[in-house]
């Protein structure tokens, strides 16, 4: 995804020309309705007696237990795995170029230039619709969400693309997401997580469409809350946001973390912090091998070039490593269940 956060992200005050330039976040609408407030606030009531967090803001990022990959031995395998070539990462340009990724090699491959009936423009800033996220199903089959909420089908064989019957800002959910599908806990069924931002860099709501219907529902509030996750999910159940960890004063953030989200209530039960990995101006996130890998885009000036920096964190040792850099921006991963989970 490609989010950017004028003041936060610091985009107006290091690179002017990045607000002419690219298609992300900025002037997202915010979510509202009865249950979420324009300025964010989540359910359960005001601020607490000094103005601090709500009331039930629940616990800090800080004090969660660890993520959590183990697989459970009784989990079912998946139902619908396509082909072996499946099992790999797969990856979108913000140019609209499709990839696959070999994490057992460190290697990537291009697949085609999509050409997805995308109409309309970034509303964030006046250019073409382009892709924004990307999720992939057991089948291998492609979900793409572009910057203007409109969402794609597209096959990981060839890059055909079809529309689908998504209709943006249901239940005022933003138009814009990141999304990961995770195999259903004691099922073989999954289910297509997205995550929207309350307002452009605010905090972040937990969704879910039906791949049949195209119909979205609305889980709640993460808590505690996260900023700009992108999400992937795990065979054995498990869903897992790559958020921002933003500065108090508002700056460029320096850091992220991987948090693991319960599905059925938005509630976060483990984190762990990213501190040498910075999402920078557009990133992607999959879960692959019993490993989590980031696709990151450092703040550049165009006449440098736009690369994603691809590292690895292992959560069996903690060490996170450098794989190699993609000269090209990637704003999309997506991993089916079907790939190892070990």
């Amino acid at each position: 995804m490609r989010w950017m956060r004028l003041g936060q992200k610091g985009v107006g005050a290091l690179f002017v020309w990045a607000a002419a330039s690219s298609c992300g976040r900025t002037g997202l609408p915010l979510f509202e309705d009865e249950e979420f407030s324009a300025d964010g606030e989540s359910p359960g009531g005001p601020e607490g007696p000094d103005g601090g967090a709500p009331l039930d803001a629940g616990p800090s990022l800080d004090a969660l237990p660890p993520i959590d990959v183990a697989v459970p031995p009784n989990t079912p395998p998946p139902a619908a795995c396509a082909d072996a070539s499946a099992t790999l990462i797969y990856l979108i340009s913000e140019q609209s170029d499709l990839f696959s990724f070999d994490p057992s090699m460190g290697v990537t491959t291009p697949i085609a230039h999509i050409n997805c009936p995308a109409m309309g423009i970034c509303p964030s800033t006046g250019t073409p619709a382009s892709p924004f996220s990307m999720a992939v199903d057991q089948a291998g089959l492609a979900y793409i969400v572009y910057c203007n909420g409109q969402l794609f089908q597209v096959s990981t064989a060839d890059g055909h693309c079809e529309p689908t019957g998504f209709a943006s800002d249901q239940l005022a959910f933003p138009p814009t997401f990141g999304m990961g599908f995770t195999q259903n806990p004691s099922s073989v069924a999954e289910t297509l997580y997205v995550a929207g931002a309350v307002a452009d860099g605010g905090d972040a709501i937990l969704g879910s469409i039906t791949t049949t219907t195209f119909a979205l529902s609305v889980i709640g509030p993460f808590l505690p809350s996260i900023s700009q996750p992108e999400l992937t999910g795990t065979a054995a159940g498990g869903l897992f946001g790559f958020y921002a960890v933003n500065p108090p004063d508002g700056g460029v953030a320096a850091s992220s973390g991987i948090a693991q989200i319960d599905p059925s209530t938005a509630t976060l039960i483990g984190n762990v912090p990213l501190p040498t990995v910075m999402q920078g101006d557009a990133w992607a996130f999959a879960f692959w091998g019993g490993d989590f890998y980031t696709f990151t885009a450092p703040y550049l000036p165009p006449w440098e070039g736009a690369h994603t920096r691809v590292q690895r964190y292992r959560p069996s040792d903690g060490t996170i490593v450098d794989i190699l850099t993609i000269p090209d921006q990637i704003v999309g991963a997506g991993v089916s269940t079907c790939a190892p989970q070990q």
